[in-house]
């Protein structure tokens, strides 16, 4: 019994060693994290062309597993559905919600993946780890610290000034001639500022803390500056995940 005991002993320290290092080592830990959470990552598609972002598994209130994203992402949908692919397979799926409000979509659920585990709120200073498909390419991972809570103004889409439910930028002649336009809208977003690099394809991608528990999701990046990559609060995600 004892030698059974001591042997149990000594297996938990190596593990607990192993998975120590792991997290030490930032690429060890970059890996690990891109094998366990990839497993729940797809690419979202343009039905037919090139153009989308990047998805993960959820489960819903109910129980029922879903494909999240960004709603900027769903919009490269055609009549309500988009293309999923994962590492070796092709999908059409429907397009379920949009919150305009908080950019996030929430798309049909795909067998065979596995939603992610909600983590919690964030310190300041604390590890974040973006896995995605950075310019639609292969999986990868990229690291930063939390940097803290911010309101960040984004250009949003709109035809008519009135449906800009933010402010109203008008544009000089010239920029009025170039762009078509007279004016542009911007919207307010509640998001976490991170130094982790966010590129064009990791919209839609799960952000997770380092045991790989879901704690936001990518939507908006600037490369060339540390601070200006943005990330959806875990809070917005579990409000439509309570609406399923």
């Amino acid at each position: 019994m004892k030698k059974i005991v001591k042997s149990l002993a000594t297996s938990l320290a190596l593990t607990v060693t192993i998975l120590y290092g792991a997290i030490s080592a930032p690429q060890i830990h970059n890996q690990y994290l891109r094998y366990e959470v990839g497993e729940s990552v797809v690419q979202v598609l343009h039905p037919e062309k090139f153009g989308g972002g990047t998805g993960f598994a959820v489960q819903g209130k109910s129980g029922k597993e879903y494909i999240m994203t960004n709603r900027h992402v769903c919009e490269v949908g055609v009549n309500g559905f988009v293309r999923i692919k994962t590492s070796n397979r092709e999908f059409i799926k429907r397009i379920l919600y949009k919150d305009t409000v908080h950019d996030l979509c929430l798309i049909e659920g795909l067998k065979g993946l596995s939603p992610l585990s909600m983590g919690s709120d964030q310190s300041i200073g604390d590890t974040m780890y973006v896995v995605g498909h950075p310019g639609l390419r292969k999986l990868t991972t990229s690291s930063g610290e939390y940097i803290g809570r911010e309101f960040v103004e984004l250009l949003f889409n709109v035809e008519k000034r009135q449906q800009c439910p933010g402010k109203v930028m008008e544009l000089p002649p010239m920029y009025q001639f170039l762009m078509g336009v007279d004016f542009v809208c911007f919207r307010s977003y509640p998001a976490l500022a991170t130094s982790a690099v966010i590129y064009g394809g990791n919209s839609g991608s799960p952000v997770v803390n380092v045991w790989g528990n879901l704690i936001g999701v990518a939507f908006a990046g600037n490369p060339s500056q540390e601070r200006d990559n943005f990330v959806i609060p875990l809070y917005y995600i579990k409000k439509v995940l309570n609406k399923f």
